[in-house]
């Protein structure tokens, strides 16, 4: 539940807890580089294409691989028997929100 905001953030008034505040006195926040990194690692874990590209085999670790030259990010992850690349594709924010990920291409275990 939202807190009433009048027309100063953090400021409730009284007996109007239970509100969405008024989206013209308060701007969510960009996403701090921890859980932007979260985020993306959470899409990459996710798919059952890379569950399939692993066999199925328990994930070792994911790494962050670097930006490609063509600007998407490139993670490989690693299980016990393979290594798979992961590119995921980042959807423009809606205003000052969070970015948002999907899987664009998955690699063969290799």
């Amino acid at each position: 539940m939202w807190p009433d905001v009048v027309s100063h953030p953090g400021r409730l008034r009284p007996g109007a807890v239970g509100r969405r505040p008024d989206a013209r006195c308060c701007a969510r926040a960009t996403v701090s580089g921890f859980h932007d990194r979260a985020a993306q690692i959470g899409v990459i874990l996710g798919p059952d294409a890379v569950a399939e590209a692993l066999r199925q085999a328990p994930v070792k670790s994911p790494e962050f691989e670097g930006t490609g030259a063509d600007g998407g990010l490139r993670w490989e992850i690693e299980s016990n028997d393979c290594e798979a690349d992961l590119v995921p594709k980042a959807s423009p924010a809606q205003g000052s929100g969070a970015v948002r990920y999907a899987i664009a291409e998955v690699g063969r275990c290799r």
